[in-house]
């Protein structure tokens, strides 16, 4: 799920030369679940008629598992969160970006989205330092291999050492998922 306004000056709809493009990021998704290529389109009621922008909604089902992908696309909205009670930039009051976030993930189960056959515990894992800038540790026993994953899901580096050299990894937030067999642990790297 994204929503995303189309004026964000802090993350662009369109992408700069660091951020992929929402359009992008969407069909990433789309084609990882196996989604309908083509949304059902909805534009949602223009309630606040003051608040300087508009929402559409799509959605594309179908996907493996029962997944599926949407997007809240905010013409002409910012960088703010749809339905706040306190207002930043131009913020849509159409809908609530809480309930419709609720809404969207409790339908599914941790194990059926990502298709983890047992998911660990994961508090007796520790990496430091996080955020980290060249050397991070890992401080388990617990794993037989450490994925680092981008915010796109794509594997970046795949080892099975207590320190990883991340120092040539842009800034950014990754995902470390943990590997022993069939179950999967995972935190998140802040890299700066």
């Amino acid at each position: 799920m994204q929503i995303h306004g189309t004026l964000d000056g802090t993350v662009p709809y369109l992408g700069n030369g660091t951020m992929i493009p929402v359009d992008t990021v969407i069909k990433f998704w789309v084609n990882t679940d196996n989604c309908n290529q083509t949304p059902a389109f909805n534009a949602v009621p223009d309630i606040d008629q003051t608040d300087g922008c508009t929402a559409e909604h799509y959605v594309y089902s179908g996907g493996t598992s029962g997944s599926s992908c949407e997007l809240y696309k905010i013409i002409g909205g910012g960088h703010s969160w749809p339905g706040a009670s306190i207002i930043i930039g131009t913020t849509n009051e159409d809908f609530n970006a809480s309930l419709k976030i609720w809404l969207f993930f409790r339908k599914y189960h941790l194990q059926q989205s990502v298709g983890m056959e047992q998911l660990q515990k994961d508090s007796d894992i520790s990496l430091y330092p996080n955020p980290c800038t060249d050397i991070l540790n890992v401080d388990t026993h617990r794993f037989s291999s450490v994925v680092i994953m981008d915010i796109n899901g794509r594997k970046i580096m795949e080892t099975n050492q207590k320190q990883i050299d991340v120092s040539s990894l842009a800034q950014g937030v990754y995902s470390v998922v943990f590997i022993s067999g069939n179950s999967r642990s995972v935190k998140k790297l802040v890299k700066i």
